[in-house]
């Protein structure tokens, strides 16, 4: 089986993040792949450029005029798109007479995006042509069949892969602090909520619990959340440390007493993924796919059905500040969230991940 991955750039984000992880483990199991890529490769791409090359995977970057002459050479059985402009190009070249079947993936809130009235009704335009559609959770699922109109039997649930590197035990960064460290990993949209937790650390403050949060994710794209965030913490006085993109978090989990998310929407957490496989103790806001993996049992959950963190209504610092000081006060409970959380991690590793999409191409090409 040869698959084709189409995205509109290269970059750190989450969703080309999850399609190199995607390109990698499908590599690993044999199949052969290549990745169309819209936008010429930048220097934000490097990194997962390298994870393709180092399996094998090939990634091309050109412009639309170029994806006819890709889909002739490489003659994929089956294409996977996600991001607008992709999954726009995908679609009007799927009605071309040998084309080969199209895979959505809706990997976010539709209903979130506020998009405009034309880019809602291109979208689904595009849904409609393709022959299956790839949720990474529940409700994003149920909220894309909602807002662009498509029947939600046309949707499959595949969550996020966590990579096998987020499973693996790294020494803990050194924090200077004599604090309880609270660690969160999240570019600084609008969305991802820092606002509320920087207002929850005030609140754990004037409680007599005072912490220090840091902040990983990229500051730069969004400058006006970030000089937000940062008067928030002026005018409050709290330890909150804005440490900019970061290319391993893995050591900062490592130090943390509490992993806190707290995005008002979300359709699922990468970040809070590679949190659960690090085994750390996690207060999440409630949206997107967070309560299914936390909270909810699976079909391959087995074992891993143990709550695995607390979770509470987004937009509520009030909420966020007392789970965060539950797990500090409760340190036996946090572990036992926290094993809980690596044990369901596993169910979204790169293995059980690919298996279902390999099912799915299958399933569409009969």
């Amino acid at each position: 089986m040869r698959v084709g991955l189409v995205v509109d750039e290269l970059a750190r984000g989450g969703t080309e993040r999850q399609f190199t992880l995607l390109g990698q483990a499908l590599a690993d199991a044999g199949v052969g792949v290549e990745v169309f890529v819209l936008k010429p490769i930048a220097d934000a791409g490097r990194d997962q450029l390298e994870v393709l090359r180092s399996a094998g995977v090939r990634a091309i970057g050109g412009g639309a005029g170029a994806y006819p002459s890709w889909l002739r050479r490489f003659s994929p059985d089956v294409v996977q798109v996600a991001m607008l402009r992709t999954s726009l190009l995908a679609a009007a070249y799927s009605l071309t007479p040998g084309a080969p079947p199209l895979v959505m993936s809706r990997r976010y809130l539709a209903s979130a995006r506020q998009d405009s009235w034309l880019r809602t009704r291109a979208t689904r335009a595009a849904l409609r042509r393709a022959s299956a559609i790839i949720a990474n959770s529940r409700l994003a699922a149920e909220d894309s069949s909602k807002v662009e109109g498509v029947p939600l039997e046309r949707y499959t649930v595949i969550g996020n892969i966590i990579p096998e590197s987020a499973f693996a035990s790294v020494p803990p960064a050194r924090i200077d602090t004599d604090l309880p460290v609270i660690v969160n990993v999240a570019s600084l949209r609008p969305q991802k909520g820092h606002v509320h937790l920087v207002e929850a650390a005030a609140l754990l403050a004037d409680r007599g619990r005072p912490v220090t949060v840091l902040c990983l994710g990229d500051d730069e794209r969004w400058p006006e959340t970030a000089a937000q965030v940062r008067r928030q913490v002026s005018e409050t006085g709290v330890d909150v440390r804005l440490l900019g993109d970061v290319a391993d978090p893995r050591p900062y989990l490592a130090a943390a007493d509490v992993v806190a998310q707290a995005s008002v929407a979300e359709g699922l957490s990468n970040a809070l993924l590679e949190a659960m496989a690090a085994g750390r103790p996690i207060v999440a806001t409630g949206v997107g796919g967070t309560a299914d993996v936390l909270l909810e049992s699976g079909p391959n959950s087995g074992a891993a059905a143990a709550p695995a963190g607390l979770v509470v209504p987004p937009a509520d610092a009030d909420a966020l500040a007392q789970a965060i000081g539950e797990m500090l006060t409760s340190p036996q409970r946090a572990a036992a969230f926290g094993e809980a959380a690596r044990r369901r991690a596993r169910t979204h590793d790169a293995e059980a991940t690919v298996a279902a999409h390999l099912a799915l191409y299958r399933a569409v090409l009969g």
